[in-house]
């Protein structure tokens, strides 16, 4: 389960990069700061979700069970930030 993901992310259009997070990815925006804001979200589900929606998942990085005991996927963000999702295997 995931259970907080608080990434400080960068961004080249700033209401594109919030929109992006919080109407695709379901994320909600913690706090703005200006120069920097917090998004927080409360995989298996998290993935589908993301699909259904159409979100691109990176090509090369589809959900799957690595070596070291997690599961992980990822996406590009509207600038090019590489984001992996994982959680533990249970």
């Amino acid at each position: 389960m995931i259970t907080a993901a608080i990434p400080k992310l960068p961004f080249i259009d700033k209401q594109a990069t919030i929109d992006y997070y919080c109407t695709q990815l379901g994320f909600v925006l913690a706090n703005d700061y200006g120069d920097y804001f917090l998004i927080e979200k409360d995989i298996h589900e998290y993935y589908q979700q993301l699909q259904q929606q159409l979100v691109a998942i990176h090509p090369n990085a589809a959900l799957e069970q690595k070596p070291w005991q997690q599961w992980e996927f990822s996406l590009l963000d509207p600038n090019g930030t590489l984001l992996t999702f994982g959680q533990s295997v249970d």
